[in-house]
């Protein structure tokens, strides 16, 4: 799939080092969800994250401004990891005007499914539930719930996730074309009808290292 912004026109992260841990994604994962999440094995604040990766006054999620490349050296993942995240690069939306499509600003409070985040043993959320037209999970069909972006990283079971609200299909398939128009999502082979409600296995938790030892800088 060939991008609409190559990754060329950006220049390399200037800060050099890495994290000493690399986190993996969730799938479809936004990437202001995946840095918090980053942030909480790490136990460093998102503002300090920011600080780091010099993303000022930046929406990650869809104004990301470094390479894939260096932005994978830094965060200690590969560039495909990294490529899968910034997924909207394939797409025209970084040329729209963000601020009418999108529900909310970063860091206010997000929307996610339920079920993703008890499947997953961690809250996170996806890049196209940020969207203001989606209003439904396309691979459970639930509502998306609303929540404070403060509690992504946790363990599900200590906050409270309200029970999955069902939604007619044909509208949660519009949003989903919708999505994958602007290549935001995958679109599903004809033949496969339901390969979207195919989710991996939950991600095993693990434990973190202190702020101070969250960077080993070259």
């Amino acid at each position: 799939m060939s991008s609409a912004v190559s990754d060329k026109a950006f220049p390399d992260f200037p800060g050099g080092g890495s994290l000493w841990i690399g986190v993996e994604p969730c799938p479809g994962e936004a990437m202001s969800s995946w840095l918090r999440r980053i942030c909480r094995m790490h136990r460093c604040s998102i503002k300090g994250m920011r600080r780091m990766l010099i993303l000022n006054a930046r929406d990650p999620d869809f104004d990301w401004p470094w390479s894939t490349s260096s932005t994978a050296s830094f965060l200690a993942v590969t560039p495909a990891t990294v490529e899968r995240v910034l997924a909207w690069r394939q797409s025209q939306i970084s040329t729209l005007g963000r601020e009418a499509i999108l529900s909310c600003a970063p860091g206010r409070p997000v929307r996610a499914c339920p079920t993703c985040i008890r499947l997953k043993d961690t809250v996170f959320f996806r890049t196209e539930s940020r969207l203001s037209f989606v209003s439904a999970c396309h691979i459970h069909r639930v509502k998306l719930i609303q929540m404070a972006a403060e509690l992504v990283g946790l363990d599900p079971r200590s906050v409270e996730i309200p029970e999955p609200i069902s939604v007619n299909r044909r509208a949660v398939d519009f949003e989903m074309e919708v999505c994958a128009l602007a290549r935001l999502v995958p679109r599903r082979p004809a033949s496969e009808p339901n390969a979207h409600l195919e989710d991996p296995e939950p991600e095993q938790p693990s434990g973190g290292l202190s702020e101070a030892d969250c960077l080993l800088f070259a």
